[in-house]
């Protein structure tokens, strides 16, 4: 089943290498003014790249490698897309973290629902951050915390382009919970419902978990 398309919305999808394996994730940003054009997206790739490369590129082990970073708009299935390709080596130094290993940045929005909320994972960090054998450390969770949201500032701050980009956002695409019931045994059920129209919910703020975060299976993923 095809998501519905949200309106006004961009997919920023940075994407690195790590040792031998290819990865990458997703967030979304809001704008308002009217439609990207191919030549805002490429503006918008490109300072994302550049964000990367003064906020978190410090944070990534010589393991990780960033590659590029892919912007689309979303509005439309034939929205403009635009592609800028990197090559920024980790500047961390020490041990990196087992490739299965990922920072989960959580996202907080002031709706409540059952189920799975927004966050990012992404390939940070080394041995020498962690406070034990499953945590990230203070001032490790610290940096991230304030490398991540100047990151996205620093995108939301691109110039030079025909539409306003507004705010960091969720984009809750596919189902919503719908009660049903009570069946015989006195219980309600909960079943998916498809939606017929995508919910942004703005981002609040965002915290790194300090538990380690597990990538195993999506390591191999370029288009999350």
């Amino acid at each position: 089943m095809p998501a519905p398309p949200p309106a006004n919305v961009l997919k920023i999808n940075p994407r690195w290498t790590y040792g031998p394996f290819s990865g990458g994730s997703r967030f979304y940003i809001a704008y308002t003014s009217g439609t990207p054009l191919t030549e805002d997206c490429q503006l918008i790739a490109n300072e994302a790249v550049s964000a990367w490369a003064n906020y978190m590129q410090g944070l990534c082990s010589s393991a990780q490698v960033h590659t590029e970073t892919v912007v689309t708009d979303l509005s439309s299935s034939t929205g403009a897309t635009a592609l800028y390709v990197s090559s920024l080596t980790g500047s961390r130094s020490g041990t990196s973290m087992p490739t299965q290993v990922a920072a989960e940045i959580a996202f907080v929005i002031a709706r409540r629902y059952r189920g799975g909320h927004p966050k990012i994972y992404l390939p940070l960090g080394v041995t020498a951050d962690l406070a034990s054998d499953s945590q990230w450390g203070s001032t490790f969770i610290a940096a991230v915390n304030t490398a991540w949201g100047n990151y996205v500032s620093h995108i939301l701050s691109t110039s030079g382009l025909t539409v306003t980009l507004t705010t960091h956002v969720n984009y809750s695409k596919y189902f919503q919970y719908n009660t049903v019931g009570p069946y015989p045994d006195g219980k309600l059920k909960y079943p998916p419902k498809p939606r017929t129209t995508a919910i942004l919910d703005p981002i609040l703020t965002h915290n790194l978990n300090a538990m380690l975060a597990s990538q195993r299976r999506r390591r191999l993923s370029t288009s999350p």
